[in-house]
């Protein structure tokens, strides 16, 4: 059970991670800063486990890099209510996670953000 908490953590990961690195890549070879604004999507479901931890994690990785100048999209893919709710509240206390529909994922990918 941990192994598999464990990694998908790891997987929810993945994107802004290499965003990170591609960012201290840039900063140490170029000796500039990105003043471009990372986004993440972060799909949850009702299979998803360990939601505090990804949300933590995935803040503190991207405040790293992006000094706040970053915005998550927390997308429900039909996330049971204890996950909701505690995304609906990490939205409130965080102004850079936004929770969103699939609808409005839809939208965003094909608009120019």
């Amino acid at each position: 059970m941990l192994y598999k908490a464990l990694l998908s953590a790891a997987i929810m990961l993945c994107i802004p991670i290499i965003s990170i690195l591609t960012e201290v890549l840039i900063r140490k070879f170029f000796h500039t800063h990105s003043t471009e604004a990372i986004y993440c999507i972060l799909p949850i479901s009702e299979k998803t486990t360990d939601i505090e931890i990804k949300l933590i994690s995935i803040t503190k990785s991207l405040e790293t890099v992006c000094q706040a100048n970053f915005t998550v999209f927390i997308v429900d893919f039909g996330a049971n209510e204890n996950t909701l709710s505690i995304c609906e509240k990490y939205c409130n206390d965080n102004n850079c996670f936004v929770l969103i529909e699939p609808q409005a994922l839809s939208v965003l990918l094909t608009y120019d953000i």
